[in-house]
């Protein structure tokens, strides 16, 4: 069996949600004997990888126009700035389907530069709703004036193009209800690290840990939340992990001397920290799509508060404790911290977390949607 793929970037270092999805799934489809080409997008210091050779059967590299403009014509920039005649050329030089990950991705899709062909378009997020979100999150003017027009063509492109489809496999129930009002749509779990269930053993080292990209607004929110209304009257040792850090949330952690930000450039140094801390304490404010970071906390770690938006997917709610607001955060926290993680608990968690996120099952659910 042969399937072209076509990545919204290269995926390798696969260190952030959308490219962890799209690398495990190349990993786990050659393991079920799919045979590979890879397309990719190429921008933003992402590099060709030479250890694609060994996963995939060929892969092309694309440069991406950033130089576009993103406020001029209806298409969304995602798309427009993601174009090539190279792509459509060599998509249509065999009968192979198509898997479009991100409709970042369907532009030779939505100008019917592919007759004939069967494509899946994977959805990571309910677009639209995403960057409307990102508007909210974000500090700078501009960017929020692009946000915000951005998710307004989303809107009106993301049904167009997801109706032309021969089939979605979505990324979470709540994206799947949804989109199954107006597309040919499946449920397939996210790919992701974890074949099998790594929580540790014994109490930890007793702090707090949030762990994630704080050069995206949406995580800077949820930090600024933890820092300001949290941790600010909870005397609980928390650590920040992420790659850099805005300057105005280093200020704020000045002052508050049982947080520590520890910068963890590699996904190795974010499993370290995971399987160190004793309690994760992941908030969102946007309910879209699902969140790599609390998976990879439930994999690896031990107790984790979440809040509502976060709860993508049924069993998460049952594997953690759920907060509303600042006080219920605090006090979740608190009690967390005194509970003993136990065995009977790491063996329970391990088990419903793969019933749920197998990786080999999900590479047959979406192999089972190809002709």
């Amino acid at each position: 069996m042969k399937l072209h793929v076509v990545s919204f970037a290269i995926p390798w270092p696969a260190n952030y949600g959308g490219v962890i999805d799209v690398f495990h799934k190349l990993r786990i489809l050659k393991s079920l004997g799919v045979g590979v080409i890879l397309h990719c997008w190429q921008y933003g210091g992402r590099k060709p990888w030479a250890g694609f050779e060994h996963l995939v059967d060929r892969v092309h590299y694309y440069p991406r126009n950033r130089l576009l403009n993103p406020f001029w014509g209806p298409i969304p920039y995602i798309i427009k700035t993601r174009q090539a005649n190279e792509l459509e050329s060599n998509l249509m030089a065999d009968d192979w389907p198509v898997l479009f990950e991100g409709i970042h991705t369907t532009a030779p899709l939505f100008y019917n530069r592919l007759p004939g062909k069967f494509t899946i378009v994977r959805t990571h997020n309910i677009e639209r709703d995403y960057y409307q979100m990102l508007g909210h999150a974000e500090r700078n003017v501009l960017k929020k004036m692009y946000l915000s027009r951005e998710s307004v063509h989303l809107g009106r492109y993301e049904r167009a193009v997801l109706e032309m489809a021969n089939a979605v496999a979505t990324i979470s129930p709540n994206d799947q209800k949804i989109l199954s009002d107006y597309c040919h749509s499946e449920y397939v779990p996210v790919f992701h690290a974890h074949d099998q269930s790594d929580t540790p053993h014994g109490e930890g080292e007793g702090f707090c840990l949030y762990q994630g990209n704080l050069q995206v607004a949406e995580n800077v929110q949820a930090a600024k939340f933890l820092l300001d209304e949290v941790f600010s009257s909870l005397d609980v040792p928390f650590v920040l992990a992420s790659n850099e850090f805005p300057e105005y949330l280093r200020k704020m952690a000045r002052h508050m001397p049982h947080v520590e930000m520890v910068r963890a450039a590699e996904p190795s140094s974010y499993s370290s920290l995971i399987k160190r801390a004793s309690v994760h304490v992941l908030p969102s404010f946007q309910p879209t799509g699902i969140k790599l970071k609390l998976l990879n906390a439930l994999f690896q770690g031990r107790h984790c508060v979440i809040n509502d938006p976060m709860v993508a997917h049924p069993v998460l709610a049952n594997l953690c404790a759920v907060a509303h607001d600042a006080g219920t955060f605090a006090a979740a926290i608190a009690d967390k911290m005194n509970t003993p993680w136990t065995e009977e608990q790491r063996v329970w968690r391990g088990q419903a977390l793969m019933e749920s996120f197998d990786n080999m099952e999900s590479g047959r659910k979406l192999i089972a949607l190809l002709p």
